[in-house]
């Protein structure tokens, strides 16, 4: 599969306009075959997460949320220096909510809140697992790319569309398990690349805490030995 970059710039390249086809999850050109969004700038496939359809519950509801609660705890951790081996990690649970989702995006304002919070306390990378909407928050724009490295680890496989193998690998976060081998050593660059780390875990709700938090303890201990290798 060419990746989405490739594809836009080959559309862009030969003058038609963009368009996003959800059934293809690609870029492409009028006419096609299935309904598409469109016309759309380039940059739009840079947020992919405004393109692609969240995954709904069981009531067919997807949520946005703003999970201050969340950003607040981030904050709190960040301010009293609660780093452990370079990294601090940070698990959203948002106990007041009363319904469940599979797939949510995070609203804009927290995203700010996160993203600036994480530059104040002068993090130089973030791992986003589960947190697509923070993650493509840092690589929108040449100048987020340079102040803070970022690495999306996420079950949904769409994103590898819209990103580099450098950049995203399809993960479980309950069992700690690439779906791709290969995406491990291009992970373990960007650890490599990192003296401190923030990782941001968005968790479907109604999961099992007890995996997540070996999940983090085991990237925690493969971050140190990583370092001290």
């Amino acid at each position: 599969m060419l990746e989405q970059e490739s594809i836009v710039n080959r559309l862009v390249a030969s003058g038609v306009e963009l368009h996003y086809c959800g059934v293809c999850n690609d870029a492409v050109s009028l006419p096609h075959r299935d309904p598409v969004v469109g016309p759309l700038r380039r940059v739009a496939f840079r947020r992919p997460t405004h393109l692609i359809s969240a995954v709904v519950d069981d009531n067919g509801e997807a949520v946005s949320a703003s999970s201050m609660t969340f950003v607040q705890i981030l904050i709190n951790l960040l301010r009293t220096s609660c780093f452990m081996n370079n990294v601090c990690a940070v698990l959203h649970r948002t106990a007041s909510c009363e319904w469940t989702s599979k797939q949510y995006w995070f609203a804009s304002e927290s995203v700010s809140v996160i993203a600036n919070a994480l530059i104040t306390n002068r993090c130089d990378g973030v791992l986003c697992i589960g947190a697509p909407t923070l993650f493509e928050h840092f690589r929108c724009s040449a100048q987020r790319r340079m102040s803070m490295k970022s690495f999306l680890l996420d079950f949904d496989c769409r994103f590898a569309s819209f990103y580099q193998s450098s950049q995203f690998a399809q993960f479980s976060m309950l069992t700690n398990y690439f779906y791709d081998p290969a995406s491990v050593q291009k992970f373990d660059a960007f650890l490599m690349s990192v003296n401190h780390l923030a990782i941001v875990c968005d968790p479907p709700f109604g999961v099992i805490v007890r995996p997540l938090f070996t999940t983090i303890d085991e990237l925690r201990r493969k971050f140190k030995k990583l370092h001290q290798g």
